[in-house]
């Protein structure tokens, strides 16, 4: 609960993703703030916990930098965030503010993904805000926030669920989400 470590009390975590963190060829998950890495085998073993070390949301993991090292995005709007471990094994975490984003009616969104919207050598970090969805090429030299550039790509889009597909058969992919009507 987020409220255990900041305000507002009535905050939850939304995020979960899965991908590797130590390599060892077994899938890992981020969720909220913490990261939980697979024990392996039968999965009757317990799965090791660690802390990100920030009360931020973890969504996704995503290689930012292509290093060695694991790379997630987390969100406490209307900061976003780059994670890297600072070991292989993701026991330590460091924090880079990549960008402000809108805050949602409940902090945080809950749509964000990885895609190849436009070619390039570097796919888009994608996010449901409050005013809209916005989107960020994965910069070549990710370590200032300055090398981070959100743009809105929609403008009355839902703040929960993203999908990217090829909906018009045009060859590129298109984003969807929902939307929310008043009244």
């Amino acid at each position: 609960k987020w409220g255990d470590f900041d305000s507002p009390a009535w905050l939850r975590y939304f995020g979960l993703d899965d991908g590797y963190i130590n390599r060892d060829g077994y899938r890992d998950l981020v969720s909220g703030r913490h990261v939980y890495l697979n024990s392996g085998g039968d999965m009757s073993l317990p799965w090791k916990r660690f802390d990100l070390g920030l009360n931020a949301d973890g969504y996704l993991f995503t290689d930012v930098d292509t290093d060695a090292y694991a790379d997630i995005i987390a969100e406490a709007f209307p900061n976003v965030y780059w994670l890297e471990a600072e070991n292989r094994n993701g026991t330590s975490w460091k924090s880079i503010c990549i960008g402000q984003l809108p805050p949602t009616d409940h902090v945080n969104g809950q749509g964000a993904m990885v895609s190849q919207l436009i070619p390039g050598p570097k796919p888009q970090l994608v996010l449901a805000t409050g005013e809209g969805i916005y989107a960020a090429t994965l910069p070549v030299d990710p370590d200032s926030a300055g090398n981070w550039h959100f743009k809105k790509i929609i403008d009355n889009g839902f703040d929960e669920g993203l999908c990217a597909a090829d909906f018009d058969g045009d060859g590129d992919l298109d984003v969807s989400t929902g939307h929310l009507q008043a009244g």
